[in-house]
């Protein structure tokens, strides 16, 4: 029996994050071979004018009965149609590496089918589109594809590279993620209204502030670029310093 997606598939976390006094809620997206939970201490450590949505794609934790999708064109028209009864208040979105892809086409997917555009855009950890990118790897035999992930993310602990068994279940989500992200080609539209946020991490061997200095031309609203200490997952070690600056940024939209 197939089992169809549910809201609580797409936000697991929701009823943690609610806050009767927010002013936005803010949908949180994740990084290729992550999972909603990236976002889950975010909730308790949040400030009280943001709710988060953690967003969980399929293939992982509540959702690892699912395949992982590999094609943009299939993935936001879903998440659309789940995300939709809850834009009933000011929302935004954050996206980390993949998730920056995710949230800009559903972003402009929502925008020219329902008129609707958030209240502010992050993007977190991933070069703009037209900006030089290294070779893609997702298809490589699994060695390579190991090697050259590493390489560039540092994704892997020694404990999992040292078991056999961890590596058969994050592979082939990564191996998914990166084909979905390598995959995809960027079409020319109209710039946000809203304002955009690029963050990056100052050790990040992949995206540069040059990269992401390169988001100002998709908003004809305001734009910051701010970099955080830490690698390319500096979300989870810049933690703290990043939710105040990001409260602030939505604090500043009112």
């Amino acid at each position: 029996m197939i089992t169809l997606p549910t809201s609580h598939s797409w936000f697991p976390y929701s009823h943690h994050g609610q806050r009767k006094q927010a002013q936005v809620r803010l949908f949180c997206f994740h990084h290729a071979g992550g999972s909603a939970s990236v976002f889950r201490s975010w909730q308790s450590s949040a400030f009280n004018n943001i709710e988060i949505w953690p967003v969980q794609l399929p293939g992982r934790e509540n959702r690892f009965r699912e395949a992982p999708l590999t094609e943009l064109a299939v993935l936001i028209p879903q998440i659309k149609e789940a995300i939709l009864p809850y834009l009933d208040r000011p929302f935004a979105f954050f996206g980390h590496s993949m998730g920056v892809m995710i949230c800009f086409e559903l972003a402009r997917m929502l925008r020219k089918q329902h008129q609707l555009e958030p209240r502010h855009l992050f993007f977190s950890a991933f070069a703009e589109f037209q900006q030089p990118r290294p070779a893609p790897f997702y298809h490589l035999p699994e060695e390579q594809f190991i090697a050259v992930f590493q390489q560039r993310f540092e994704g892997f602990s020694s404990e999992v590279l040292a078991s056999r068994e961890l590596l058969d279940l994050c592979v082939p989500i990564l191996r998914a993620d990166f084909t979905l992200v390598q995959t995809y080609h960027y079409t020319p539209d109209e710039p946000f209204s809203c304002p955009i946020t690029a963050l990056g991490g100052s050790q990040d061997k992949v995206v540069n502030p040059d990269s992401l200095a390169a988001w100002q031309q998709h908003t004809q609203g305001r734009f910051l670029l701010h970099m955080f200490p830490g690698k390319h997952l500096f979300i989870q070690t810049a933690q703290e310093s990043l939710l105040a600056y990001v409260s602030q940024a939505l604090a500043n939209d009112f």
